[in-house]
C-alpha cells in the first residue's frame, strides 16, 4: 500500500509512523533513548497499515500531548518528566481505553478482540501511588531499563503486536528468556520462581514453563542444578 503525502506527492509509506512499527519516547535520557535504538535496530515488522515489513521506529515525544496523537504499539514515560495535572489526565485517558469497546460502536464485521490498546511502560512510579489499569505496566525507578530485561519486553510485544499470536513468537521469547535466567543464576548464585518474573516482568512464568526452563538449564550443566532447600533456590552444584 503506498501513502503519499498530498503536500508534496511523495510516497512516505516507509518513513510514516504507525500502531505497527513505533515505539514512543517520553521523558527519556539520551542514554536510554539509545538504548531503544540499539534493541530495535534492522529489527523489522508486519506493518498492517502499509501491507509489508517496516523497520521498528523509535519516536521521541517533545510534548506530552504526542501520548495522545502519534500512534505506536508500545511507549516508554518518564513519571518524573509528567507534571501532577499531565498524570491525572494521562490515568483518566489509560482507564477509559481499558474499558471493552460498545458493541454497538463496532464496524460489521469487527469483534471487540480486534482492537488492541497500545502498552505502556511507566516508570520512576511508586506501584502504590496509581491505580492498577490493563496495559500500563510501573516500575518504581527506573529498572526497566536494565538491557536483557529491556530486550525481552520490546520483543515481546514486537511479536505481540504482529497479531502472529503468542505460539508464533513463543520460541524466540523463551529462547532468550532462558538465557536470561541461565545468566542470573550464574552471577547471582541462585535463581527462584519470583527471581524469573522480576526478569521477566510484566510477563509472569507459569509453574510449569518454569520448570521446563530450569530442566533445559540443567541439561546444558549436564545436571549440576539443584535445589537447595535451605535458600528455597536452584543453584549450581560444584
Amino acid at each position: 500500500m503506498t501513502i503519499i503525502n498530498p503536500a508534496t506527492n511523495e510516497d512516505i509509506s516507509m518513513s510514516c509512523y504507525s500502531f505497527y512499527s513505533t515505539i514512543l519516547a517520553f521523558g527519556l535520557s539520551e542514554q536510554q533513548i539509545n538504548m531503544l535504538h540499539e534493541i530495535v535496530k534492522n529489527r523489522k515488522t508486519n506493518d498492517q497499515v502499509v501491507h509489508m515489513e517496516k523497520e521498528i521506529r523509535i519516536y521521541v515525544a517533545d510534548d506530552v500531548s504526542d501520548i495522545y496523537t502519534v500512534p505506536y504499539f508500545m511507549a516508554f514515560i518518564n513519571k518524573n518528566a509528567l507534571t501532577e495535572k499531565d498524570l491525572q489526565m494521562l490515568i483518566g485517558f489509560w482507564q477509559e481505553c481499558a474499558e471493552p469497546l460498545p458493541v454497538a460502536l463496532l464496524e460489521a464485521g469487527y469483534k471487540e478482540t480486534d482492537f488492541s490498546e497500545p502498552v505502556y511502560y511507566l516508570f520512576n512510579s511508586e506501584k502504590t501511588i496509581l491505580p492498577k489499569i490493563r496495559g500500563v505496566h510501573q516500575f518504581a525507578g527506573e529498572a526497566v531499563f536494565d538491557r536483557d530485561q529491556l530486550y525481552l519486553n520490546v520483543l515481546s510485544e514486537i511479536k505481540n503486536n504482529e497479531g502472529l499470536g503468542r505460539k508464533a513468537s513463543e520460541s524466540s521469547i523463551r529462547i532468550y528468556r532462558v538465557l536470561l535466567m541461565y545468566k542470573c543464576l550464574l552471577q547471582e548464585g541462585k535463581l527462584t520462581k519470583q527471581r524469573a518474573d522480576e526478569l521477566t516482568y510484566p510477563d509472569v512464568v507459569g509453574k510449569r514453563m518454569f520448570y521446563r526452563d530450569i530442566a533445559i538449564i540443567n541439561s546444558i550443566e549436564d545436571g549440576k542444578v539443584v535445589f537447595d532447600h535451605t535458600l528455597k533456590a536452584y543453584v549450581l552444584r560444584d
